[in-house]
Order: C-alpha cells, then structure tokens, then sequence
C-alpha cells in the first residue's frame, strides 16, 4: 500500500535503485556471458493497482474452467442415471419387450 501522495511511478522509480544493485551483485556472483548481462539489467519493476483485483488468472483459466465444469456435470450425470438404473426394479416378466430379437 503507497502512501498517500505518492503516484505508481514515483514508487517504481524508488525500487529501481535497490534492484539494480541486487542485478549488478547476482551478475557478479556467478559469470555470465556479456550478451545475457545486458539483457538482464533491462529487467524492471513495474507497479500496478490491485484495486481491482488479478483479473489476468480469469482471463488465463476462465475457459478451461468452464470446459471442466461441464465435463464434471457430465460424469454425474452419467453416475445418476447409473444409479437410478440399479435402483429401479426390473421390468415384470410378462410383459413384451420393445427391443426384443
């Protein structure tokens, strides 16, 4: 939570320094080639409002939930009528058969 008074990019431009200095410790601890330290000081830190909440999980896994949704009231309703089958009594025996051969 920022303080009041201080905007989204301020915030960003006040962490910037302390990551730079946590890439420039990481590159040095371990050897890198030349070509993967220049592009790995271009990371950033890029604040956002949550006021809204993470709608990026919805719009990530909103329709594989629905597919598994549907798939799942499929199999119940498979395993309803499985079960209202062997609840059912079986028809009399003097009585003809529709799909008899």
């Amino acid at each position: 939570m920022l303080a009041l008074g201080i905007s989204l990019k301020a915030a960003e431009g006040a962490l910037a320094v302390p990551l730079r200095s946590v890439l420039r410790a990481d590159v040095a601890s371990v050897h890198r080639a030349e070509q993967f330290s220049q592009t790995y000081f271009k990371n950033h830190i890029v604040l956002a409002s949550a006021s809204k909440g993470f709608n990026n999980l919805q719009d990530k896994f909103g329709k594989p939930i629905y597919v598994l949704w549907a798939m799942v009231a499929f199999l119940l309703l498979i395993a309803c009528v499985n079960v209202a089958n062997l609840v059912l009594p079986p028809p009399p025996p003097d009585k003809k058969r529709w799909l008899s051969v």
